[in-house]
């Protein structure tokens, strides 16, 4: 009952990788300058809140509804990004 689900692990591995991926692709794609963290932040931020999420008391409540708006900034980013990307 108390084991963490496995792919609210995993997308703390896939948030980190991205914003790598991102980060070495910026180096060559000039269109990607402006990006810092490339959602590392704002994604590690999001699974942080999803994992506090999971505990059953106010606390929860307050991860869960703070991992929602995390959930949106990381992905509108990434979106913004793909665009850029695909532009270029």
């Amino acid at each position: 009952m108390f084991l963490l689900p496995y792919n609210f692990i995993e997308d703390f591995f896939i948030v980190v990788h991205v914003a790598r991926s991102l980060r070495r692709e910026a180096r060559h794609n000039k269109a990607l300058g402006s990006f810092k963290s490339f959602g590392l932040f704002s994604g590690l931020g999001w699974c942080t809140a999803q994992i506090v999420s999971l505990l059953p008391n106010e606390l929860g409540s307050l991860g869960g509804a703070l991992a929602l708006p995390l959930w949106i900034v990381h992905w509108r980013l990434v979106r913004r990004v793909n665009r850029l990307m695909a532009l270029a």
